[in-house]
């Protein structure tokens, strides 16, 4: 890593300094690796940025965007519903690149984004930054999961593991956690899921996840970390005059985030072929064109009813293919 940012405090070598030159991040809010986005297009929904334009700068261990991380998929996941679209369905690609960036300021031999920054979608949507990516959480959670995932990862028995993350996630949230099993899956975007043990449930009480898992859930989930709650769950029924536990099973419970419904979701967003990203593209400008042809269609059809004088074999036809009966009509 050429260059790094800790809070306010720029640690960079000389040349690399000189190269980026970025003024004092009190000054400008820098948009990095997991910024949230909106789209007035697409309202109540957002997405999250993935920097991968350049490699070499961060802030609070996080890739600096520029400008260059407009690529559908690959930096900005779709959203999942568009006003603008006629199928009502979010086909985001942007126009150009990102706008209104810092002149001055370079990443990778492009400008930086700040939050004041803003995208062009074909739709007409205008995608912008609500949060920089900057999470006061973010620099802890993304240790956090960098030491969770050598841990899963550097090898012994599968119990030895399971007894170190309930250490060190019992150490982080002060409160015991017992992990009662993992898989961790090896790639260019690894992931690891995590299966903790939860408090015991009846048909009386609300289902309860561990409240600091969803606190971070999101966090977590941005670095390839996800978590599910084993808990017993007891059936409880009536005899005479007092509640008996009928049975009592375990049930697996997903501490769900926003971004990725699970492992499989991430890999999936990750991992997506520039060749996917292009056949999709395709795609969707091939049904836009159906639809704008049978939209087309319907209009032409729809002036020349309006033209017709007298109805002829031609229009009887056409009326018939539509298996339309004319009982009567009127002039005007």
């Amino acid at each position: 890593m050429n260059g790094l940012f800790l809070n306010e405090a720029l640690i960079l070598g000389e040349n690399t300094a000189a190269k980026l030159d970025l003024a004092d991040l009190s000054e400008i809010e820098y948009v990095v690796d997991g910024a949230e986005l909106i789209c007035d297009g697409c309202p109540g929904e957002k997405t999250n940025l993935q920097v991968t334009s350049q490699n070499d700068y961060e802030i609070k261990n996080k890739l600096v965007a520029t400008k260059k991380d407009k690529e559908t998929f690959e930096n900005i996941p779709p959203f999942q519903s568009c006003i603008y679209n006629d199928n009502a369905k979010c086909e985001l690609i942007i126009e150009g690149d990102w706008e209104n960036y810092i002149e001055d300021k370079f990443c990778g031999g492009n400008q930086c984004l700040s939050k004041n920054s803003f995208a062009r979608c074909q739709k007409g949507g205008i995608i912008r930054v609500i949060h920089s990516g900057q999470f006061l959480t973010s620099e802890t959670i993304a240790k956090d999961s960098e030491e969770l995932m050598k841990i899963a990862s550097q090898g012994g028995t599968k119990e030895e593991i399971k007894k170190k993350l309930s250490e060190y996630l019992s150490k982080k949230y002060n409160q015991p956690m017992n992990v009662e099993d993992f898989k961790f899956t090896n790639g260019k975007f690894p992931t690891l899921d995590i299966t903790t043990r939860g408090q015991m449930q009846n048909d009386f009480n609300k289902i309860e996840l561990n409240k600091n898992l969803q606190t971070d859930v999101n966090e977590f989930n941005k670095n390839g970390i996800f978590f599910t709650e084993r808990k017993a769950i007891q059936k409880v029924e009536l005899l005479g005059n007092e509640y008996r536990v009928r049975e009592t099973k375990d049930k697996d419970f997903p501490v769900r985030g926003v971004i990725y419904t699970d492992s499989n979701n991430y890999r999936e967003k990750r991992e997506i072929s520039k060749e996917i990203i292009e056949k999709t593209k395709k795609d969707w400008a091939n049904e836009a064109k159906k639809r704008g042809e049978k939209k087309q269609n319907s209009h032409n059809n729809i002036q020349w009813v309006k033209s017709i004088k007298e109805f002829d074999k031609k229009s009887d036809k056409w009326f018939d293919d539509l298996n339309v009966k004319i009982v009567d009509y009127k002039k005007k």
